[in-house]
């Protein structure tokens, strides 16, 4: 096998030993961290019984986001780690539908979702729940220089944009 095959082999492998370790419970400690902790060694980890690269997503990251979202960035992440780029980005973009749609859901005076491009939907939700405002107060308390601040801000916000631009298109 090249190194996809073994990759994914392994993570069906291991991924079926998850599903099977209810059956396990008698045993004086519990496989299924043993089994996360000497995946950890290796970089990887289990989310909802899926095997990804810490690389690709953590698991920290994941602890504010509704259950929605949550599933659709480990579902991106699980099609990422074996190939399929369209299928993660469309996963992806799906998470970021849930969120900003909690976001429009949530705030007032942003419009309509389905009014709004995705691109459109991504910039402002940022700008409505104070992302760049929380991280322009952060820089100023480390002390940054308020010049770069702005330049870090303004550019970060036209990167975000751009990113979310290809995302639609794609």
């Amino acid at each position: 096998m090249n190194n996809l095959e073994k990759h994914k082999f392994l993570n069906y492998v291991i991924e079926g030993i998850f599903e099977r370790i209810n059956n396990l419970r008698y045993l004086d400690y519990d496989p299924e961290e043993r089994l996360k902790n000497y995946l950890s060694r290796f970089g990887w980890q289990c989310i909802d019984n899926k095997i990804i690269p810490i690389e690709i997503l953590d698991s920290v990251d994941l602890t504010e986001l509704d259950p929605l979202a949550r599933e659709d960035l480990v579902k991106a992440s699980t099609k990422f780690r074996d190939g399929d780029l369209s299928g993660a980005i469309s996963s992806a973009c799906a998470a970021i539908d849930s969120v900003t749609a909690n976001v429009y859901q949530k705030k007032e005076g942003l419009g309509s979702v389905s009014d709004s491009s995705f691109q459109e939907r991504c910039n402002k939700s940022l700008e409505a729940v104070g992302i760049f405002e929380a991280i322009q107060n952060q820089l100023e308390e480390i002390q940054w220089k308020n010049s770069n601040v702005n330049f870090l801000k303004k550019n970060l916000k036209q990167s975000i944009n751009q990113a979310a631009f290809v995302m639609q298109t794609l």
